[in-house]
């Protein structure tokens, strides 16, 4: 029951945001506003980063003192924080070159990590189960082309959801 409410009040949310912005930049820019904070939540509040950040902390407070821990905790915060800018920065720059709905960046994006968690996990088969060479000649000669096309087939995607860049919504 307590799903179905948050899925109802999210829905009159986003009815009240669109009434309140319209359709545009200005919503554009709202919405994206609260995507840093959910998923710094989702991923330390909510998520297995914090379960596992946790653990590690813990152990690392037993083995090697309050001082290890803090100076790890303070690593994962400044990895945290340079990630975040490098997405944001990203995003900022394929926005001034994609002019994009919302919908479209979601899509894409979802997409573009999926296919790097694809890459990843052949990545792993690849390097534990053939020679080095073999390995190195696949980064180079299998995953940098698979990455070209993967981002040629997403032309379709770029042309249906590409708007006027004054007019985004």
């Amino acid at each position: 029951m307590a799903i179905l409410s948050s899925r109802i009040l999210g829905l009159i949310r986003e009815m009240v945001f669109a009434g309140l912005f319209g359709a545009g930049r200005n919503l554009d820019a709202f919405l994206m506003a609260f995507r840093l904070p959910n998923l710094l939540r989702d991923l330390f509040a909510e998520g297995a980063l914090s379960t596992a950040f946790i653990t590690t902390f813990s152990k690392k407070i037993a083995v090697d003192g309050d001082a290890s821990a803090w100076r790890l905790a303070n690593k994962v915060a400044t990895l945290t924080a340079v990630f975040m800018s490098a997405v944001t920065l990203l995003g900022i720059v394929f926005d001034s070159v994609f002019h994009l709905r919302e919908e479209g960046w979601r899509k894409l994006t979802w997409r573009w990590a999926l296919f790097f968690f694809v890459l990843a996990i052949l990545n792993e088969i690849v390097w534990r189960t053939q020679t080095t060479d073999f390995w190195v000649s696949f980064k180079l000669f299998g995953v940098v082309p698979l990455t070209f096309l993967f981002a040629a087939l997403q032309y379709p995607l770029l042309t249906k959801y590409s708007v006027e860049s004054g007019n985004k919504g």
